[in-house]
């Protein structure tokens, strides 16, 4: 009789039979999620909740960027408009660093926006 091949045998027929055998442990789990989704309070919309910080931060960012689009366009109407030999450069300076400004601010919410869902995803994972 070989000792390792009726182990595998008499566990394999064991988990068999568990797995076919009604459970009463799987109705009672039943009627506790049920219960559990009846006395969940309903989720808020989202729509009507204040916009959190990060989203006051995107949105303020959004219209900064606008502005930025606008003053472009202002100064390609202005550089049409404008006699040869006027000099812009002032002009192109000073929107340029509101972009390389808005670029920083932009890859900064970026990065926090990737460290909050980092920091859910750990949270999730653990519970």
């Amino acid at each position: 009789m070989d000792p390792i091949g009726s182990i595998g045998a008499a566990s394999s027929s064991l988990i068999v039979d568990q797995a076919s055998s009604p459970s009463m442990n799987m109705s009672a789990v039943a009627e506790k999620f049920a219960r559990m989704m009846k006395d969940t309070p309903p989720l808020s919309s989202v729509e009507s909740e204040s916009p959190s910080t990060l989203g006051k931060m995107l949105i303020n960012q959004d219209e900064s960027i606008r502005k930025e689009i606008q003053d472009t366009a202002a100064l390609m109407q202005a550089a049409i408009q404008q006699p040869p030999g006027v000099d812009l450069t002032a002009y192109q300076v000073t929107l340029m660093y509101q972009f390389a400004g808005t670029h920083f601010q932009v890859q900064a919410m970026s990065s926090l926006a990737q460290t909050a869902k980092t920091g859910l995803q750990t949270l999730m994972r653990n519970q």
